[in-house]
């Protein structure tokens, strides 16, 4: 429990009882299907296997589609809810797979500017998307648009990934940088007010009666998400237009988290599309 314990704290972020006790046990256990049974592997590390002790399944299921799923079946727990998700999201990829639309081939390999086989085999691909996850945070933004330029197709390749690691390179980004810097108390209670509001609405705009409004969060956690409204655009200039050789305006689309999330580690994380073709534009989704 011990190794758990900073997560145990999401389940008073739920009204319902049920809600709480179903939460509590896939932390406890890891398990999202339920059983009678349990081994040690659920409670401890196994030789070099460690599992995680700060992770859950619901930080990966987008807000709104966690209410819209609540909403059109109000018998179902949170748990029930989001295992209905999984299910119907891994019934569509195995379909997918089923039909050969979606061929999967598995190859080990390490990008980098040392390994620039690999990067071309990749373009000789003619990737139409490429998939960074967050491998940005790894980098130097300067070798990072390097490596993904030199995977890249001549024309046409969108690039997409998410940082979770900018908020370090942004002053102002955490509470500690005003305790630093020699903000008056006055001023940092002000901004954590604004923030506490802020979270306020999101659960009221997403209609989410099932969460404690506002939600029960570390200051830390809740003051990193509201700054990012401020702050996540000079990152990202800076990341793409002081770094990137001058990637076009109209060539980025930044998809950032706007819903606060009490069940995730980060709020801060920042989505983004890409593409270093100048002729690829990206438009609002209808």
């Amino acid at each position: 429990l011990v190794s758990i314990g900073n997560k145990l704290g999401e389940t008073s972020n739920l009204v319902d009882e049920k809600d709480r006790i179903e939460l509590l046990q896939y932390l406890v256990s890891g398990q999202l299907l339920p059983g009678t049974t349990g081994n040690v592997t659920m409670f401890t590390d196994v030789g070099e296997h460690r599992r995680p002790n700060c992770e859950s399944v619901i930080e990966a299921i987008y807000s709104p589609t966690l209410q819209e799923e609540r909403a059109s079946h109000p018998q179902l727990t949170l748990v029930a809810a989001v295992l209905q998700i999984l299910r119907r999201h891994i019934s569509t990829l195995r379909k997918e797979v089923a039909s050969e639309s979606i061929v999967i081939r598995l190859q080990r390999g390490k990008v980098g500017v040392a390994s620039p086989e690999l990067s071309a085999q990749i373009a000789a691909i003619n990737p139409r998307t490429i998939s960074w996850s967050n491998v940005l945070d790894y980098m130097m933004p300067e070798v990072f648009h390097s490596v993904a330029r030199s995977c890249s197709a001549p024309e046409d390749t969108v690039h997409y990934g998410y940082s979770m690691n900018w908020s370090r390179e942004v002053k102002g980004m955490y509470l500690q940088d005003y305790l630093i810097s020699g903000a008056s108390e006055e001023h940092i209670q002000e901004l954590i007010s604004k923030m506490e509001q802020s979270a306020v609405f999101w659960t009221r705009m997403l209609s989410l009666t099932w969460i404690r409004s506002p939600p029960i969060t570390n200051v830390r956690n809740l003051f990193c998400w509201g700054m990012a409204f401020y702050l996540h655009e000079k990152w990202v200039h800076a990341f793409f237009h002081q770094t990137a050789g001058g990637v076009a305006t109209h060539s980025i689309s930044i998809i950032r988290e706007s819903y606060f999330n009490p069940f995730a580690r980060v709020n801060g994380t920042i989505h983004f599309t890409f593409s270093y073709d100048p002729t690829v534009r990206f438009k609002a989704a209808e």
